[in-house]
């Protein structure tokens, strides 16, 4: 599990609990999370990226199926 994804997941159940049981003192899951807010580090995401050429290709294959198709 990435360490943003963890910090988001214990924000998430901090708010829930919180939600559940509003009289609860949550501090020491408050402290949790902004501790993993300071190691968070987002990945990468420069492989998601997709040349103009395939896109293209993409939009006129699309374009050429709905153009062929009986509907």
């Amino acid at each position: 599990m990435s360490s943003v994804t963890l910090h988001g997941s214990i924000c998430k159940l901090r708010r829930a609990a919180k939600y559940m049981s509003p009289g609860r003192d949550l501090t020491w899951l408050a402290e949790i999370a902004k501790d993993l807010a300071l190691v968070a580090r987002p990945r990468s995401k420069f492989d998601r990226i997709v040349m103009c050429e395939v896109l293209v290709e993409a939009g006129l294959t699309l374009i050429n199926e709905a153009e062929t198709s009986s509907t």
